[in-house]
């Protein structure tokens, strides 16, 4: 009897731990596909990072190398240098003409761009030119040009050899207090072809990379540049190959493109200008770490759990079975195997009961999860950067689609009625329909995916639709004020793209103050190809209130701005466009007011205007932004107000009638000064203490340079561009703009139209 009691007890205990291990196997599947989808969104964001770091070098660098391309090429063909192509010996160089030549090479230095110092030289002539001196080759190491800090043999490696390819050489300077200057030092042939120069000439240019990169070097420190023809290291930031070092099969990685190597994920981009290739490379293990620790401490946490449920689990058993054991000895009974089959669970009917209590409530645990996990898959069908969903993972949540078309209805309840009766009446009614209805939580009021059971579309099912969601508009009883739909889009991953069709929809209705019902197709008709408009006067004007401090101003050329588009019927997704358009001024305007008053105006980040579903709440970020930068004006010019009155004043006003004025050809320091009633040098100086060392005529150019590009790219004539910014001449500005933007007005406006 002994032996009998055992085993029935053995069993009940086994049956318990294997309902316990059921359990417990679902969540340590969803741990599986939390760690494989985590590693792949981890790959997938560092490919990404790699793909814009390698953009964003590509950019910076083949600009720097257009430069030295393009100033190469000056010196073959100007006048100055002609000379220098028939000489037989130094001696024939007079000082004067070595003296023009180096103010000519400081001509060519563009203190706004990288390039800081150029040289000129001649291994054969025994000469070299620079900016600033002229003299022998040999002498290079005792003058150390660029402040370079090099050995004798290395100055003879760089500069003593015959060179017919492009060289890069670190020119990183270590100041005086910890200062370190990131520098590189570009050396080329003058000529890449043979040309009728009688001796060979070299050019070297010295280029700072803390200004490429403005300040975050450390980003870029795994980036190389190697010679696309050669598949040899040009230079590399990580000190990871040295110079002339073959990279062997990661030269063969096409352009735009990835692939992983030693424990890295290297991406490739070729120059657009030369025949370089540029590859980041990024340490998997920096990413993962983080990772891969929160997935062991996960695990041994969920194992943890596991056992001690077991234990837990057993002890229970034990301590109901011994609870048993006294109840029969109390009233008598005997466990005999012969009564058995009919009495051995008769006792148990209470433990049975519980077991049932236990099991329906594991059961409202379960489908509580499953309802968090449908919760979870609709809300990434609307998260187009989580991933397609497939349809089979929707039928593992219980969730069977009809067909592969979808729309996404919204439904703005009235004021105090419930969200919770209209979803469920707007359930009811297109389930009727024969419609799968999956509902999602939007803080625009009720929001569902519908599926319809239909393959074919055309204008009736439109109608019907239509039909069907007016009746529930007219229904007084539900309270709907506004409804709108998306168009019919054919494909689960369309679904992000239908919900933000659907919100477009919304605030367009908000906008003409309509409650019609309407599709995404009905606002496109309505809207029509209306463009948004944001002038060069809307432009300056708001720049010019920010500069000012007028916040009040300012947030009110914005609302008008926004409201007169509106009433010219812009759609919603223009609308984005327009604020994204208006926060590029504002940018603009803090980078000028930062360069005024270093240290003072705070760092800024563009709010995501157009992922965003909210319009207003874009707005209001915007709005915080210009308040901030107002505060930060105003503070600032309290300051210079205390400490230099007179000096501040006459600042702000030339700086007020130049904003005003710029437009006017005659405008100079001269006209200003006698309107201002002050001398010209104290007017310079003013200018120039308060708005961090720009003179007045430069800070002119710029203004007109702003104003034009703007006009350009709004399709503006080149003849036209002249008279409205107040250039003068056609020379003049073709002559100017080229400076500041490397192209020609012509080339820009065709590049941005």
């Amino acid at each position: 009897m002994q032996r009998e009691k055992n085993t029935f007890k053995r069993s009940i205990l086994l049956k318990w731990v294997y309902s316990y291990l059921a359990v417990c196997l679902f969540p340590l599947l969803l741990f599986i596909v939390f760690t494989a989808t985590s590693l792949s969104v981890m790959n997938s964001n560092v490919s990404y990072s790699n793909s814009l770091a390698v953009q964003f070098m590509r950019h910076e660098f083949d600009a720097v190398f257009s430069q030295v391309n393009s100033n190469s090429d000056y010196m073959l063909v100007n006048s100055q240098f002609q000379k220098l192509s028939s000489i037989s010996s130094q001696q024939e160089l007079d000082s004067l003409y070595l003296y023009n030549t180096t103010i000519e090479l400081g001509h060519m230095i563009d203190n706004r761009t990288a390039m800081i110092d150029c040289m000129l030289y001649s291994p054969e002539l025994n000469l070299y030119i620079t900016s600033e001196r002229w003299g022998k080759m040999e002498d290079l190491y005792l003058m150390d040009e660029f402040n370079l800090n090099w050995s004798n043999e290395k100055i003879s490696q760089v500069f003593f050899s015959e060179r017919r390819t492009l060289g890069l050489e670190d020119a990183t300077c270590y100041l005086a207090g910890g200062c370190v200057l990131n520098r590189l030092l570009v050396v080329r042939p003058l000529s890449y072809t043979r040309t009728g120069w009688q001796h060979d000439f070299y050019v070297a240019f010295l280029v700072d990379v803390s200004s490429i990169f403005t300040g975050n070097l450390e980003n870029f420190k795994d980036l190389v540049i190697i010679n696309g023809l050669s598949e040899n290291v040009l230079y590399d930031f990580s000190k990871t190959y040295d110079i002339g070092e073959h990279v062997g099969r990661l030269a063969d990685i096409p352009s735009g493109e990835s692939l992983f190597a030693n424990g890295k994920m290297v991406t490739s981009g070729s120059s657009n200008v030369t025949n370089l290739k540029y590859l980041v490379m990024r340490d998997q293990k920096a990413y993962y770490h983080s990772l891969f620790v929160l997935l062991i401490v996960s695990l041994l946490y969920f194992l943890l759990a596991l056992v001690a449920g077991f234990f837990v689990v057993r002890w229970r058993i034990k301590r109901d079975w011994t609870m048993y054991e006294r109840a029969m000895q109390a009233t008598g009974m005997v466990f005999d195997q012969s009564e058995r089959a009919e009495s051995a669970y008769s006792p148990f009917i209470t433990s049975f009961s519980q077991l049932k209590e236990e099991k329906e409530g594991m059961s409202k645990v379960l489908r509580s999860q499953t309802e968090s996990l449908k919760s979870h898959m609709i809300a990434n069908l609307l998260d187009s950067s989580s991933g397609p969903i497939s349809n089979e993972a929707l039928q593992e949540c219980g969730i069977y689609l009809s067909s592969d078309q979808f729309l996404v209805l919204l439904l703005v309840p009235s004021q105090g009625m419930e969200i919770s009766r209209i979803e469920e009446h707007a359930i009811s009614s297109f389930q009727e329909q024969s419609y799968v209805v999956l509902p999602f939580s939007s803080f625009h009021g009720v929001a569902l995916i519908l599926n319809p059971p239909v393959l074919d579309v055309d204008g009736a099912f439109y109608a019907n639709f239509a039909m069907q969601v007016r009746t529930m508009l007219n229904d007084v009883h539900l309270g709907i004020c506004e409804a709108c739909s998306s168009d019919l889009v054919v494909g689960l991953d369309k679904l992000g793209e239908a919900y933000l069709q659907a919100v477009n929809v919304l605030e367009y209705q908000k906008g003409l103050s309509s409650d019609e019902f309407m599709f995404y197709q009905d606002v496109v008709e309505m809207s029509g190809q209306v463009h948004f408009s944001y002038t060069t006067e809307q432009e300056l004007m708001l720049s010019q209130a920010i500069q000012s401090g007028n916040v009040g101003e300012a947030e009110s050329i914005i609302d008008r701005t926004l409201q007169q588009n509106r009433s010219l019927g812009v759609s919603p997704q223009r609308l984005r466009y327009l604020l994204f358009s208006i926060a590029s001024t504002v940018i603009r305007t803090a980078n000028r007011l930062d360069e005024r008053y270093k240290g003072v105006i705070p760092s800024i980040s563009l709010p995501p205007i157009l992922q965003a579903d909210d319009f207003q709440r874009s707005r209001r970020e915007l709005g915080d932004i210009i308040l901030n930068l107002c505060d930060a004006v105003l503070k600032a010019d309290h300051q210079y107000e205390n400490s230099t009155a007179e000096t501040y004043g006459i600042y702000r006003k030339a700086l007020s009638y130049i904003n005003t004025n710029y437009a006017e050809p005659m405008l100079n320091v001269s006209q200003i000064a006698d309107h201002l009633g002050v001398s010209v040098v104290y007017l310079s100086r003013s200018f120039k203490k308060y708005h961090q060392g720009t003179n007045i005529s430069d800070y002119i150019c710029q203004l007109r340079i702003i104003s034009a590009k703007k006009l350009l790219s709004e399709g503006a004539l080149v003849a036209d561009v002249v008279t409205l910014c107040g250039f003068g001449s056609l020379r003049t500005f073709m002559r100017v703009f080229k400076k500041e933007e490397q192209v020609t007005p012509g080339q820009y406006r065709a590049m941005h139209i």
